[in-house]
């Protein structure tokens, strides 16, 4: 058997072992019941491994990468530039204050939902600057 995935997240393996099941693809999860009962382990067993067999794996690596989306990442602001380098890769400050009240006050709850404040930061070179009139509204 040969390890074409990790997972952090029982539910996560669980769906990629059922999808390339459903393929066609012999593939079991390692260390799936150790896992199961203590997941505080996760991290330093590396996860659930996704293992297929030797001949099947490069097959079930691709069709898991067809239906495995990319992590979500914040878009960039379009239209403006960093001033001190140029870059285009700008995005809104979340004001710590805010951030740290709504974490104490839902422990966590409203953490991600801070709202973010008129300034940018060029994710480039970390330049922060005032956000140009006509982007205050986007």
């Amino acid at each position: 058997m040969k390890e074409i995935a990790r997972f952090y997240e029982a539910e996560e393996a669980q769906i990629a072992v059922g999808y390339l099941r459903a393929q066609g693809f012999d593939v079991q999860l390692a260390d799936e019941r150790t896992l199961g009962a203590q997941p505080h382990l996760s991290i330093g067993l590396g996860g659930y491994r996704l293992l297929a067999r030797q001949q099947d794996a490069h097959m079930a690596s691709i069709a898991l990468d067809e239906v495995r989306g990319e992590p979500s990442r914040r878009p960039y602001l379009t239209g403006q530039t960093c001033e001190a380098c140029g870059e285009e890769r700008l995005t809104r400050i979340r004001d710590p204050l805010i951030s740290l009240v709504s974490f104490m006050l839902s422990f966590g709850g409203l953490f991600p939902f801070a709202p973010a404040t008129k300034n940018l930061r060029c994710t480039a070179c970390g330049h922060r600057q005032p956000a140009e009139p006509d982007e205050e509204e986007a």
